[in-house]
């Protein structure tokens, strides 16, 4: 199998699993912090957050403090 097409039925099998999909607490993210493949330093965290009530997932450092800022700013839910 193709790597493309590999990739193609894991986004597929992701959507029929309704990553991507839902509102508030009910959001489920497309990409997750345990679907990572790749070499981590250490930064795959999830936070629930207080306005959402679900879980965040990070990937990075980055990520992490712009979830914070918004958090924080009260801009982002």
């Amino acid at each position: 199998m193709k790597n493309g097409s590999r990739v193609k039925k894991l986004q597929e099998n992701r959507l029929r699993d309704g990553r991507g999909q839902g509102v508030g607490k009910d959001y489920k993210p497309f990409i997750q912090a345990h679907d990572n493949k790749v070499a981590s330093e250490g930064w795959l965290t999830r936070h629930l957050g207080w306005k959402t009530k679900r879980i965040h997932h990070t990937l990075s450092e980055h990520e992490r403090r712009y979830l914070y800022f918004f958090r924080v700013d009260g801009c982002s839910g």
